[in-house]
């Protein structure tokens, strides 16, 4: 391999780290946002769990709809997806925790996020959910079953 091969090669391994950073740190995010606002909700007993025929993979879908276009591949699309979870569960922890936790969550992940414009996006998607599907209060645990 040529000098310029080798550089490109690792500019494109860099921005892959970085891509798996950063959909690691979305998980993670999502992970801790769905275990606290089960935790938080556990003692109430209101947890809703989808047992009618919404589907919530499908409602997922759409709110991330509109930017499915922009994925060039599998690991782009679960990047998109885990970031429209990470929106929901945002979203519903607004509407059902108190505001200092629902604060404290937020300083959570945007410490943990490498570009402020990621917690942008995912502050966009939380908008775009609570427009589109004012009424769903479910948490969204499971996302890896849309792919």
């Amino acid at each position: 391999m040529g000098r310029k091969e080798n550089i490109k090669r690792m500019k494109r391994l860099k921005e892959e780290k970085k891509r798996r950073q950063n959909a690691e740190t979305l998980r993670s995010i999502a992970e801790k946002a769905t275990l606290n606002l089960e935790q938080r909700l556990s003692a109430t007993d209101t947890v809703i769990r989808n047992t009618g025929p919404v589907k919530y993979s499908e409602i997922l879908r759409q709110l991330v709809s509109p930017y499915l276009d922009e994925c060039t591949d599998h690991a782009d699309t679960k990047e998109l997806l885990l970031a429209g979870a990470t929106a929901w569960n945002l979203a519903v922890m607004k509407d059902t925790v108190d505001a200092g936790q629902y604060e404290k969550t937020v300083r959570e992940a945007k410490k943990d996020l490498k570009s402020p414009d990621a917690f942008r996006f995912i502050e966009e998607l939380v908008e775009r959910k609570n427009q589109l599907y004012v009424g769903f209060f479910a948490s969204v645990d499971q996302w890896h079953h849309v792919l």
